[in-house]
């Protein structure tokens, strides 16, 4: 996980982090955002464990002034997982059963991210 920072991607100076990750369960998955609140603006890590997807995301204080919030994020994708969510500000979790739409989802979140942090 310690190579998940370099996949960032930069959005108006903003480093951010949204990919699927292969994890064994919520600890890891957890474990691997931990990891990147230091290194980046915004994570948001997708996997499918036990069969079904988990996303949890992270969102830094200079994001959520911008008005985007972890919970906000996972609210506008749970449907598309088939699931719920909730969380805090700064990290939230979804889950659901429709692991087919990880792919979707991660696309769901940057294109918010960018419309939201002014990629204009």
């Amino acid at each position: 996980s310690k190579g998940l920072a370099k996949e960032s991607e930069s959005v108006e100076g903003y480093d951010l982090v949204v990919k699927q990750v292969d994890v064994s369960g919520w600890n890891e998955l957890l474990t691997s955002l931990d990891n990147l609140k230091n290194k980046t603006s915004v994570a948001a890590l997708a996997s499918v464990f036990d069969g079904k997807v988990a996303l949890a995301v992270y969102v830094s204080p200079q994001v959520q002034e911008k008005g985007i919030t972890a919970t906000k994020l996972v609210d506008e994708v749970k449907d598309i997982l088939g699931g719920g969510g909730g969380g805090r500000e700064d990290v939230a979790r979804a889950g659901g059963s429709n692991v087919d739409a990880i792919g979707e989802t991660l696309k769901r979140i940057r294109q918010i991210l960018r419309e939201s942090l002014g990629e204009k």
